[in-house]
């Protein structure tokens, strides 16, 4: 009869790395999904006013917020907020200045017409009063959050590896070497 032994060095090593690849999970997960809603803010807001100085309500309250997790789940969850709940110059937006239009200016609305006077002040606005008119008729829609979002999705692999890769390389044993 013959006996093999078999010894494995640093198998307790081993053991540890893949404890804390378990624990560092929910991290990047975390991580993950705080970058591609910052990221889709980012995208929406450049959609809604592209090239204006960000003085818009509805650009200014495209936001990215932690949602409080239940309390059977450790993970977070991030969310884009357009509600205008959010904040305007680091203090909350007035109830009298949130853009109750985000809805309509995603979705679409039917042709309608806008006084000029009520137009927010920028370039449309002077440019109408430059031409003697007093209303305009408004019939088209700009989506901004389902663009970005295709944006984003297209980049979320490359998102999601980039914060898996730091997670392994943080664990324990100097991450895996190739």
């Amino acid at each position: 009869m013959i006996d093999i032994t078999i010894k494995v060095q640093g198998f307790d090593q081993v053991l540890e790395y893949l404890a804390q690849i378990k624990r560092r999970t929910p991290e990047a997960a975390d991580n993950t999904a705080k970058d591609v809603c910052k990221r889709m803010a980012k995208i929406a807001r450049d959609k809604v006013a592209p090239g204006k100085s960000g003085s818009g309500a509805l650009k200014q309250s495209i936001n990215y917020r932690r949602v409080a997790g239940s309390k059977q789940s450790a993970s977070k969850t991030w969310t884009v907020d357009t509600s205008g709940k959010g904040t305007m110059g680091g203090s909350p937006i007035p109830d009298d200045q949130r853009p109750m239009h985000a809805y309509y200016q995603e979705y679409g609305f039917a042709k309608h017409p806008v006084r000029v006077s009520n137009l927010s002040p920028g370039t449309l606005k002077e440019k109408m009063e430059g031409l003697g008119k007093e209303v305009i008729t408004v019939s088209e829609s700009t989506p901004y959050m389902s663009y970005a979002r295709r944006k984003v999705l297209n980049k979320i692999r490359t998102i999601s590896n980039r914060y898996i890769g730091i997670a392994l390389r943080t664990g324990g044993m100097g991450g895996i070497r190739r």
